[in-house]
């Protein structure tokens, strides 16, 4: 039969030859048929895994063969082994004996064990696909990893599940492993009881296999409270929901897990496995052996192994769930998966962040009690005006010399009491000074407000760029996991003969590389956070769980709509541009605190000026209470009971060496030098608002540019990667490739997060922060701006 399909493909060959040579044009119908094979499906029975890998088998033979021969697939329960191994014998000899049938594929354990030990010879050529060790099926292949079993082709990997349970056990030190195995699969062991001893032997460790049906709950009820390992080979009969319950079951066990199936099943839940996701390598590897095999190779000539570099996965959530720590030192050499998701700490976003920093932010309370001592700076100003009461108790004693020599009129001892009573009806330096301090009192309030609007700024910022450095870091991880998928591409080119070993060192540099890009990425992550921690006020090792922010956030909807709009035409932009400083300039308490203390300046230079000829003047009230006298003379003198005195007292210096008017000309300056830094500091806060409003127009232009940039450099890289496959490009394409997607993806992070930072500067600049607003107030600022930016007249700049 194999010569006859020759003989058709040589009789099409010549016919297609024929027709090009002639001058006459041929038409669609005119094409000669392609000769025509089947193929029959032997299988170890209904299961999602086969069914993926025979719809990729086929997918793959359409692509390699579609223009050289017509392939048709036979299948029919004669050719199902129902899940039993004797039937696996009796399913594999139908589909030899059909004379319909001229290409055998096999899926499954039970069928290509079926073909290896069968005890006839094969009369059809027999082709096998399916992840699993030659050893364990008992295929026997030569020293040039070739089929000796003649008319049979199974491609088989070389790993081995031996490394996969040493491995499983460097990271989990386990004295008894559960085997996790399709339970068809297990009840015939012994004939591979000599395989199974050894590979005990080799971990190290007790095995206690379970099998496994279409329930998960079945398997999950078979393993102990105790169990410390588990190693899982694919639930061939569960559907996807009890895949999952499988999954979930075992990880709320608290069991570590490894997979044979390896990536797919770190991303599908379990902890760990050794090998990445080949399942289109092998499908593409079994269609081009069966292409091979319909084009005349025999199945012994055609490679068999399909060769894979063991790489360590890991699913860091899964870690996180069952409290397995990853080291660094494994971390460093796995691919770890979902690493991203898996923050620690409480979640927190912008507002509760702004919210937590006007609380703890030692900046800003140190802020708060300075404009608390001002406003007791003011009360104390007060208290010189008002009423001075002060009491006095008083006792005296003299030497009787003293006494004798007044002839009495000294008391030898007297006691009083008094009060006194001073007020000052006018003091032109105390109420001035009175007034002065209210103005200092309201600049300092002006100047926490400032430093709040700044603690809202840097705290926005810290948050934005925390989620960037994130952001850049999980880009870094995926550019990793990029690389090393073409190192492993550039080693299976390697083996094949299409590429060389200097394309697997230079890949091996790049990961090498990428590696220290990554670990550069989380160290900005873990400065970011510090920053942020620093701003809130909080334990500089607390972690959090942020909430990401988008253009489309309620954050900035408006103000960025606004922007946006507004800068669309160049009289727009222009009319927006003196809007943004006018509104700015006029809201900003920098500016407004200097005007304070500049007219508590300007107060105190009108005081000393009038300090010539504008006196002081004060009133005072003594009363004294003489209660106690004695005295050594007879009669004793009598007690002065009361005395009391009232005195008014206006006050003008006359000269004072010029201190005055040298007082004058200082304050002068002060005042002066307070006018002009008010000037600059309007003049800062102008720069800023343009400052801001330039940088806002250019990053809101670069998003649009950068995800072009990025989504034509993804796709170009997928073009590279698959020719590259295909042996068209050279690695170098490929690198470049890369390294552009990588670049671009980067930028396009940087370009949305720093729009969104541009946006909060700008936000600053104003004084306005939407995010931190009312309603009311979004409301007012959206009014404002448009009535200025759309109205016809023109606007006058501030």
């Amino acid at each position: 039969m194999k010569l006859n399909v020759l003989f058709a493909l040589l009789l099409a060959i010549t016919s297609c030859t024929a027709r090009a040579q002639s001058s006459a044009p041929v038409t669609k119908a005119e094409m000669p048929e392609l000769p025509a094979v089947t193929v029959a499906i032997v299988r170890d029975g209904d299961s999602w895994y086969i069914d993926k890998q025979l719809a990729d088998v086929k997918s793959a033979l359409t692509q390699l063969a579609s223009t050289k021969v017509q392939v048709t697939y036979k299948e029919t329960p004669d050719f199902t082994a129902a899940w039993s191994r004797p039937r696996a014998a009796e399913a594999l000899r139908a589909a030899l004996v059909d004379p319909e049938v001229d290409y055998v594929l096999l899926q499954g354990f039970l069928v290509m064990d079926a073909a290896s030990r069968a005890e006839y010879t094969l009369p059809k050529p027999v082709v096998g696909g399916f992840l699993q060790e030659p050893d364990v099926i008992g295929y026997m292949i030569d020293d040039a990893e070739l089929s000796v079993r003649e008319n049979l082709n199974i491609v088989v990997s070389n790993h081995r599940i031996s490394e996969d349970m040493n491995r499983f056990k460097e990271l989990v030190d386990f004295s008894t492993l559960y085997v996790l195995s399709e339970e068809s699969y297990l009840e015939n062991l012994d004939f591979i009881q000599e395989y199974l001893d050894e590979l005990e032997d080799a971990v190290k460790a007790k095995t206690v296999y379970v099998g496994m049906g279409e329930s998960a709950q079945e398997v999950l009820d078979k393993l102990p409270p105790a169990a410390q390992a588990i190693y899982l080979f694919p639930p061939m009969r569960m559907n996807e929901m009890e895949r999952r319950k499988l999954v979930d079951g075992i990880n709320a066990k608290g069991i570590p897990s490894f997979a044979y199936f390896g990536e797919p099943a770190v991303r599908d839940g379990i902890l760990g496995g050794s090998i990445p996701d080949i399942s289109q390598q092998l499908a593409r590897r079994t269609a081009l052996n069966i292409q091979r095999i319909i084009l005349g190779e025999s199945p012994n000539t055609v490679p068999t192994v399909l060769r894979t570099t063991p790489k360590l996965y890991l699913n860091a959530l899964t870690a996180q769930k069952i409290g397995y720590e990853i080291s660094f030192e494994t971390a460093q050499d796995a691919e770890v998966l979902f690493q991203d998701e898996v923050m620690t700490g409480d979640p927190i976003d912008m507002i509760g962040a702004i919210e937590r920093a006007l609380k703890y932010n030692f900046q800003y309370l140190s802020t708060r009690e300075d404009t608390k001592v001002s406003y007791e700076d003011r009360r104390l100003a007060i208290s010189p005006l008002l009423p001075q009461v002060y009491a006095g108790l008083g006792y005296s004693q003299v030497d009787a010399g003293t006494v004798r020599s007044s002839g009495g009129a000294t008391s030898k001892t007297a006691a009083s009491a008094g009060v006194n009573v001073s007020q000052i009806i006018y003091n032109d330096e105390r109420f001035a000074n009175l007034e002065i301090a209210g103005e200092n009192y309201q600049a300092t309030a002006l100047l926490e407000e400032a430093i709040r609007l700044d603690i809202v700024q840097l705290t926005a910022v810290a948050y934005i760029q925390y989620l960037s450095a994130v952001s850049l870091e999980k880009i870094a991880r995926d550019n990793l996991a990029v690389t090393r998928r073409n190192l492993e591409l550039a080693r299976i080119r390697e083996r094949v003969g299409t590429g060389g070993r200097e394309e697997v060192f230079r890949f091996e540099a790049a990961e090498a590389s990428d590696r220290s890009t990554v670990a550069s990425a989380k160290a900005t992550v873990e400065q970011s956070l510090v920053t942020l921690n620093q701003v809130l006020g909080e334990d500089l090792n607390t972690r959090w769980v942020p909430e990401d922010l988008t253009l489309d956030s309620t954050h900035f909807r408006t103000t960025s709509q606004v922007a946006s709009d507004f800068v669309s035409t160049a009289s727009r932009y222009e009319r927006f541009r003196l809007f943004s400083l006018q509104y700015g300039v006029g809201r900003s308490p920098e500016v407004e605190a200097l005007e304070h203390q500049i007219q508590g300046q300007e107060i105190s230079l009108d005081q000393k000026q009038r300090a010539f000829y504008v006196p002081d003047v004060s009133a005072n009230f003594n009363y004294t209470n003489t209660f106690h006298r004695s005295s050594e003379y007879n009669p004793p003198l009598p007690p002065d009971d009361n005395a009391w005195q009232v005195t008014v007292e206006a006050e003008l210096p006359i000269f004072e060496g010029g201190s005055r008017v040298f007082d004058v000309i200082r304050q002068k300056s002060v005042v002066r030098s307070l006018q002009y830094v008010r000037d600059l500091r309007r003049q800062q806060v102008q720069q800023r608002i343009l400052n801001a409003l330039y940088a806002l127009g250019a990053s809101y232009a670069n998003i649009a540019y950068s995800q072009i940039a990025a989504d034509r450099a993804n796709r170009n890289l997928e073009i590279v990667t698959e020719k590259y496959q295909q042996g068209t490009v050279n690695n170098i394409d490929l690198i470049d490739a890369q390294n552009e997607a990588f670049t671009q993806r980067q930028n396009e992070v940087l370009a949305i997060y720093g729009f969104l930072e541009d946006l909060v500067d700008y936000m600053r600049a104003i004084n306005y922060y939407e995010f931190y607003a009312e309603p009311g107030q979004r409301e007012s600022w959206f009014q404002q701006a448009q009535r200025f930016v759309l109205r016809e007249e023109r606007a006058l700049a501030p």
